[in-house]
C-alpha cells in the first residue's frame, strides 16, 4: 500500500504549471494532485505566491484561476516571523553558492517549522540539495 504525505509545501513552479495549461509540466502536476488523498494539507508562503502572480499574465482571468485554485486546494499561507527571517538568511548564507533565492528559503524554513518532509516543486536541481534540519532531504513531487 503506497504511503501519502499529511501534508505537502508547494512551491512556485508546481503553482505556476497547475494554473498554465500550456506549461510543460502542467499535466505532470495535475497528476500529483489527482494521486494524492483530499485530506493532504497544502502550505506555500507569501513569497512563493508573489512569485507566481509575477509570473503568470497580468489578466483578470488568470488571477481568478489562482484565486480558485488556491481555495479548491485550502492552500495555508505560512506567516513569517523574526525567527523564520533569521533562519531563512541563515539558509540564503548556507546555499550561497546555488544561490538560493528568498522564496526556496521561505519553503525551506516552513517545512522545517511544521515538519514537512515532502515538496511538490519543478526546482528539482536546487530542492535535492537543500538539507533541511528535520530531515536527511526532501521528497519531491512530481
Amino acid at each position: 500500500m503506497k504511503k501519502y504525505p499529511k501534508s505537502v509545501a508547494v512551491d512556485t513552479g508546481a503553482l505556476v504549471a497547475l494554473l498554465l495549461r500550456k506549461d510543460p509540466a502542467h499535466d505532470a502536476c495535475c497528476s500529483v494532485l489527482g494521486a494524492l488523498p483530499e485530506a493532504t494539507v497544502f502550505i506555500t508562503t507569501e513569497a512563493c505566491l508573489t512569485e507566481v502572480s509575477w509570473l503568470i499574465p497580468n489578466e483578470s482571468r488568470f488571477r481568478a484561476v489562482l484565486s480558485k485554485l488556491l481555495e479548491t486546494l485550502e492552500l495555508q499561507t505560512v506567516p513569517l516571523d523574526l525567527s523564520a527571517l533569521e533562519r531563512i538568511f541563515d539558509l540564503q548564507n548556507r546555499y550561497e553558492d546555488l544561490p538560493m533565492d528568498f522564496a526556496d528559503a521561505t519553503i525551506v524554513a516552513a517545512c522545517e517549522k511544521l515538519n514537512i518532509k515532502h515538496v511538490f516543486t519543478l526546482d528539482r536541481k536546487d530542492f535535492s540539495v537543500y538539507r533541511p534540519i528535520h530531515a536527511p532531504y526532501f521528497q519531491l513531487l512530481p
